[in-house]
């Protein structure tokens, strides 16, 4: 404990804190005086602090009260104050931590619960990220957490997400049910979603992702970056020859497979800027030279 050999001048300062300071005043001069009366400089911060003050005295004080600190965070803290005290303070009521995480955390606040302290309640935690409704935080969840729920994380990304999120989740997820994921794509998703969906998911249908494709450019959706008011020209459709080799793509390999696709959606780039500079009269500024892609890698 300290002995409270202040000089006249600290004392004095001291003694404001403890009289008005605010609480990171009161942290300030515990972490930075060991001498200090730490005792009554806590109960500052506890009165006045909110629950990153509890936890950072807790963290960085010495002889701090563990349990009285950790109070405050219960009662006033964030999901991300109960999260840090839970991981970064020795002598931490872990699962009373949890139990606040879980009543007001966010689902990040979950994820990282179930991934940094070993016990945790998983079903409690994952049951909060899926109340949420952060896709992401659903996906990572069933990437990385072991035991975690796959088919409910699954359900809940393709009932709230996009084409992209269902994308993600066939990529990173073992386990995942690539034709449930594909399912959403080909309602939801954009040509290029469609397209990276053939190329890089293993076991999906191409002959209907590329039939998808084919409605899209038939009818082409407003692209965020390219304005109908300002490019009101046409995505030409990918041609018969393409569609046939687009559909062969499921009985290539891999590797073939991915520089075939890689061509072809060159061919598609390569064709839509032709047409706008035929349109436009402009040159644009990344315009690819028509022997730059070379010949198409054989079947």
């Amino acid at each position: 404990m300290p002995q409270f050999q202040l000089s006249p001048d600290l004392a004095a300062e001291q003694a404001r804190i403890l009289s008005e300071g605010s609480s990171t005043e009161a942290h300030a001069f515990a972490f930075n005086h060991m001498d200090a009366d730490h005792v009554a400089l806590q109960a500052r911060v506890l009165t006045v602090g909110d629950g990153l003050d509890a936890y950072l005295f807790a963290k960085e004080v010495p002889d701090a009260d563990i349990a009285a600190c950790q109070a405050r965070v219960l009662a006033v803290g964030t999901g991300s104050h109960a999260l840090d005290f839970a991981e970064n303070v020795p002598g931490a009521d872990l699962k009373a931590c949890e139990r606040r995480v879980v009543a007001v955390g966010s689902g990040w606040n979950a994820y990282c619960f179930a991934m940094a302290i070993k016990g945790a309640d998983i079903a409690a935690l994952q049951a909060r990220v899926l109340a949420l409704g952060d896709v992401t935080d659903a996906r990572m969840f069933a990437q990385n957490v072991l035991g975690a729920d796959v088919a409910a994380f699954q359900a809940h990304v393709l009932t709230v997400g996009d084409g992209r999120d269902a994308l993600d989740f066939a990529l990173a997820v073992p386990g995942a049910d690539v034709q449930a994921c594909q399912a959403r794509v080909l309602a939801l998703g954009e040509e290029w979603v469609v397209l990276a969906f053939a190329q890089q998911v293993k076991g999906a249908n191409i002959a209907a992702l590329a039939e998808r494709v084919v409605e899209l450019r038939k009818s082409p959706r407003p692209d965020p970056g390219f304005p109908a008011s300002k490019f009101p020209f046409p995505v030409p459709e990918l041609s018969a020859e393409d569609i046939a080799a687009f559909e062969k793509m499921g009985s290539m390999g891999p590797a073939r497979r991915a520089a075939y696709q890689a061509h072809l959606i060159g061919q598609a780039r390569q064709k839509y800027e032709l047409d706008l500079v035929g349109q436009s009269g402009a040159q644009p500024a990344d315009a690819p030279d028509a022997d730059a892609a070379g010949p198409a890698p054989a079947p």
